[in-house]
């Protein structure tokens, strides 16, 4: 080997050793290890993996802890799967009583327009469910001797000629309780028991509000629940 080649092998050998020694040998850019240091400057980013965000700023690199992320509300687990209800008609367990299914027939004799609205309103309250449902005037709680009993509301106008005049108006009452786990029910479940009409301003009498309530006490006797579609 000519001398000269010898010396210049030589010469970068020495230069790789002393650069070991003092250590001066740098890594890629890419692999500099960042120590994590209290928070400090700003423009934060994620570091994949690490529990800190690494921050570039005035001061030069350091690092502050991420906060944990949690779902909405704190509670990690997915979230349990509503449970649906069923729409129901309570039917009287005399098979000879008239009417057999009193919510049936009492739809049947509204007007067309009326029981649209009225059956459109318990589904409403059924796809909320009914607990989370706030529908103003068209489904209320009833308080007092009917407390427990909920009622959805329509009204219509007898006639074009009286439909600004409040003697002009019919109000028409769906009377429905709400069963959870009652016996032989599908599910949580509105039931339809009977309904009513009267005149604006006026009110169904105690003796109406009666019969409501017994057939009410009818149909939570019942075992298996007795109800129809």
């Amino acid at each position: 080997m000519p001398q000269s080649l010898l010396l210049l092998i030589t010469g970068i050998l020495n230069v790789a050793a002393q650069k070991q020694v003092f250590g001066t040998t740098q890594l890629p850019s890419s692999r500099i290890p960042r120590e994590p240091v209290a928070p400090g400057g700003e423009g934060a980013r994620s570091e994949p993996g690490s529990r800190w965000a690494v921050v570039e700023g005035p001061a030069g690199v350091s690092a502050r802890r991420k906060k944990p992320r949690h779902r909405a509300g704190g509670d990690r687990s997915a979230p349990a799967p509503r449970q649906g209800w069923d729409i129901e008609f309570f039917q009287r367990i005399d098979k000879k009583a008239q009417p057999r299914v009193p919510a049936r027939s009492f739809l049947d004799d509204c007007p067309t327009e009326v029981r649209a609205e009225l059956l459109a309103t318990l589904q409403a309250v059924r796809d909320a469910p009914p607990p989370a449902f706030s529908g103003g005037l068209r489904w209320h709680a009833m308080h007092g001797d009917m407390s427990g009993w909920f009622e959805a509301r329509t009204k219509q106008e007898r006639s074009k000629n009286e439909a600004r005049t409040k003697q002009g108006q019919t109000l028409y009452r769906l009377f429905c309780l709400l069963d959870r786990d009652g016996p032989g029910l599908p599910g949580a479940s509105l039931i339809m028991v009977t309904g009513g009409a009267k005149a604006k301003e006026s009110a169904f009498s105690d003796a109406f509000y009666a019969t409501v309530r017994r057939l009410g006490d009818e149909y939570r006797a019942s075992n298996p629940r007795s109800i129809v579609r």
